[in-house]
This record gives C-alpha cells, sequence and structure tokens, in this order.
C-alpha cells in the first residue's frame, strides 16, 4: 500500500479518498521517519531563528499527532482507508516511544522554555483525542 494511492485504480476517486491520500502525502514521512528513528537525519530543518530549530521535530510530530487524532481513534477496520489508518497507527506509537526514549537518535527536547510547551500542547491534545488507538497502544 503506497502512499501515492491507497485506493485501487479503478475508483473514481471520491472527495474522501483525495482527502486521504494528500493526508497520507503529508504525514507518511513524519510518521515512518519518528518510527524509524530517522526523523531528525531525514527531516530538513530551515528556521530564520537558528533557537527554533532545535524544536523542528517535536513540532512536527506534535502538530501531525494532533491533526490525524481524530481519524486514528476510528480505528483499524478491513477497508483499505482502515489498513491505512492501522499502518499509521502502529508508526505514530512506535514514534511516540523513540521520541521519548532519551537512547534514541530521535529523542526530542520536552524540557527547555518555551516552544516545547506549544509542541508538546499539539503532542498531548493527539494523544487524548485519540486515547483508545494511541494512549493505550503504547
Amino acid at each position: 500500500m503506497g502512499i501515492k494511492s491507497i485506493f485501487s485504480k479503478n475508483s473514481k476517486n471520491t472527495d474522501r479518498e483525495i482527502w486521504v491520500n494528500t493526508l497520507s502525502k503529508i504525514i507518511d514521512p513524519v510518521l515512518t521517519n519518528v518510527a524509524n528513528e530517522t526523523l531528525k537525519e531525514k527531516m530538513p530543518v530551515a528556521y530564520v531563528k537558528s533557537e527554533r530549530a532545535k524544536f523542528a521535530h517535536l513540532e512536527a510530530v506534535g502538530r501531525t499527532v494532533c491533526g490525524i487524532a481524530p481519524w486514528l481513534e476510528l480505528g483499524p477496520d478491513n477497508t483499505h482507508e482502515g489498513k491505512l489508518r492501522a499502518k499509521y497507527i502502529e508508526l505514530t506509537t512506535k514514534g511516540l516511544v523513540n521520541i521519548c526514549n532519551p537512547d534514541s537518535p530521535d529523542y526530542l527536547i520536552f524540557n527547555q522554555p518555551y516552544q516545547p510547551l506549544v509542541d508538546s500542547a499539539h503532542l498531548v491534545e493527539g494523544l487524548l483525542r485519540a486515547k483508545t488507538q494511541l494512549w493505550d497502544n503504547i
């Protein structure tokens, strides 16, 4: 199941399919890399204010998780979309473990002022919005 299209080529591409395909293209690089502990290695960081660069990865993960949490909370099922949700639930839970592991190359900074507070809030909101699929699966 690639990110180009999760649906059959014979599909008429409903609005939902188009949205899910677009969502996949946006979140796949973040979630795949954080699950594989390659986010910091592969995600370019370009900030005008260099002091914010060290928080860019937390921002990417936090906002991604917050944004997709309600969709993930629908859980997996046997549809193409449900199988895609299962993939992203697995990637997200692996990634969450990695970002909290001090031995991981993708360990993220949560304890410095002030930017991590904002990005951590997004992450926590995502965990609250997808409690069953994310928090309960960690």
